[in-house]
């Protein structure tokens, strides 16, 4: 895409109305992607930083090889129906805190009035969208267009040290020596049945640590369909976040390079409706895409959840690798199934 291009579609975006903060996320962070030449393959949402079992930040988007080496691009956006007169104050605090944390090339946030971004809290360029020039645009695509190659240089260090050798939690239990075998394996899997199965082992393996919750079947093949793993919840003396869904819950592996496009989520929505099921969880190595024929694959989940009350939540090799730092399955679990009831 050529600036002018970049430029025709940053004026524009003023003037789009979206649904919630979620949409505008999605829609203008896929597209902004796309207009600075980056590949699908290279974006990934919902970027989670932890340190020792705890969530530190987590960012809306990251460009980057993949989720763990060290991020080129960070992306944030900020929605608001009604756009404050001065710039916020957030924007010098959150370029500080992000760059401690994460170390991206550049931090981008994204308005629908104006664009922020920079090297550092000291570099900060904006610009509002209305009163942009095709010269700001160039700028802006010179600053940001892909580099001749992403990094390379690792974010989370291959071979973590365990502090702990278990998580024992009130609803998850883990042995995080075998965890991080299952793991290894699931990284170094060559063939496309060594991806399959070292993924669904890992699956199957941190299922069976939640408390009351037994994997009832793997690879069923059904009238329609092969389902990767099928859960069953048990029940709880105890009040549990499975206690708001039917006993089945449909599990989907896929350890592939790319990222899961809009498509699998509509195919695995329509398992979840043949099997009269209403909680799916995703294991997805390389998490969900941006963009798929102008579709977005979050927005899938979110569809299901709003039209057909079917919950789907995605759990992506950067997830796995927080559970390896002490994070427990099940709190992830509920953040992750909150965040899709009450997302903005």
């Amino acid at each position: 895409m050529t600036a002018t291009e970049l430029h025709q579609f940053l004026q524009k975006i003023p003037e789009k109305s979206f649904d919630n903060a979620k949409e505008f996320e999605h829609e203008i962070i896929s597209n902004f992607v796309k207009a600075l030449d980056y590949k699908d393959e290279n974006l990934f949402f919902e970027h989670v930083y932890v340190e020792t079992g705890h969530i530190l930040f987590q960012s809306d988007a990251i460009v980057g090889k993949n989720r763990i080496n060290r991020p080129w691009l960070l992306l944030e956006t900020k929605y608001r129906t009604n756009p404050p007169e001065n710039d916020p104050k957030f924007v010098r605090n959150l370029f500080s805190k992000i760059f401690a944390i994460g170390n991206p090339e550049f931090l981008i946030i994204l308005s629908n009035w104006k664009i922020w971004y920079g090297r550092n809290e000291d570099t900060i360029e904006s610009y509002e969208f209305k009163k942009m020039e095709k010269s700001d645009a160039k700028e802006i695509y010179s600053n940001l267009k892909p580099p001749k190659s992403l990094p390379y240089e690792m974010y989370i260090n291959q071979e973590l040290e365990i502090e702990e050798p278990f998580i024992e939690a009130n609803h998850f239990q883990l042995n995080l020596m075998e965890f991080q075998t299952k793991l290894k394996k699931m990284k170094a899997a060559s063939t496309t049945k060594e991806k399959k199965e070292t993924l669904e082992k890992l699956a199957d393996f941190l299922l069976k640590g939640i408390k009351d919750i037994k994997v009832r079947e793997r690879n069923l093949e059904n009238r329609s369909s092969e389902i990767d793993l099928v859960a069953e919840y048990q029940g709880s003396n105890d009040y549990t976040i499975f206690d708001d869904y039917e006993r089945f819950i449909l599990v989907e592996c896929k350890n592939w390079r790319k990222s899961v496009g809009a498509k699998q989520i509509r195919d695995f929505v329509k398992k979840m409706q043949n099997t009269k099921t209403n909680l799916g969880i995703i294991f997805a190595k390389n998490g969900i895409s941006g963009a798929d024929k102008g579709s977005y694959a979050l927005r899938e989940i979110d569809l299901a959840f709003h039209n057909h009350e079917i919950s789907i939540v995605v759990f992506n090799e950067n997830d796995l690798k927080n559970i390896l730092k002490g994070m427990d399955f099940y709190d992830l679990l509920d953040k992750k199934l909150f965040n899709l009831r009450f997302s903005k």
